[in-house]
């Protein structure tokens, strides 16, 4: 009890037929598994960096300086 719906319509004819002088490629060559990557490095702990210490002070100059 099948419908008209769920029937697949026929297939159309293979518009581009294959160059007679082309030869068929036939099956590709499978590539090789390149197997388990390698493991990375363990970078370790990185060093912590220099706590900052107080910025500079105030550079004496002209610049504000009244007479």
């Amino acid at each position: 009890m099948t419908s008209a719906r769920m029937t697949a319509p026929p297939a159309p004819p293979n518009p581009m037929p294959p160059d007679p002088g082309v030869p068929d490629p036939g099956v590709p060559e499978p590539v090789p598994d390149p197997g388990r990557p390698e493991p990375l490095p363990d970078p370790g702990v990185p060093e912590p960096l220099p706590e900052p210490g107080p910025g500079p002070g105030p550079q004496p100059g002209t610049a504000g300086l009244k007479d």
